[in-house]
């Protein structure tokens, strides 16, 4: 399983607030340039939770192509902010950057994310299907605000890239 980087040291148990124990935080070799870690110390499928506090385990499936023009509804799933759909891709070259460093060529889209959402599923729905396209590591916020104008996540290609050979299917 795959969390935002940002999220837990090394080590860390990991678990969603009200929610299942997820594992351990493994490697987060790369950060702050990748914002992603492993989590180790559980058996782990082809599943993404959807929902809020508790979720609901739901099958996905790797996306393939690009997201620009396609006719999926996108998706994400936090914690806060529960199952948010209707974002519209930016940009694909965008950047996040805090006291640890920038994470660069993330995927920029409209549409809100609360604060507390980081590692959570962004995903495309398409006839009923499932298709992860990638993991929430932060959002667009105005000062003071606790929901962003657009969310920035990680595409399944650098993830699965950078985790192949770890990943169900084959990444």
């Amino acid at each position: 399983m795959i969390t935002a980087g940002h999220c837990f040291a090394q080590g860390a148990a990991v678990f969603s607030p009200g929610g299942p124990s997820f594992g351990t935080a493994g490697s987060r070799a790369g950060y702050p340039a990748t914002d992603m870690e492993l989590l180790f110390g559980s058996t782990y499928g082809s599943t993404i939770y959807t929902g809020n506090l508790t979720g609901t385990a739901t099958f996905v499936t790797p996306a393939t192509g690009n997201p620009a023009g396609s006719p999926a509804q996108y998706c994400h799933s936090g914690v806060f902010s529960a199952v948010v759909c209707a974002h519209v891709l930016q940009s694909q070259t965008a950047q996040i950057c805090d006291i640890d460093g920038c994470t660069n060529n993330l995927w920029q889209f409209s549409g809100g994310v609360q604060r507390g959402d980081s590692g959570s599923p962004f995903y495309a729905t398409n006839g009923g299907n499932a298709q992860i396209r990638g993991m929430v590591v932060g959002g667009v916020f105005a000062p003071g605000a606790t929901v962003g104008t657009s969310i920035l996540i990680h595409p399944w290609t650098q993830i699965a890239a950078r985790y192949t050979g770890l990943l169900p299917n084959g990444g």
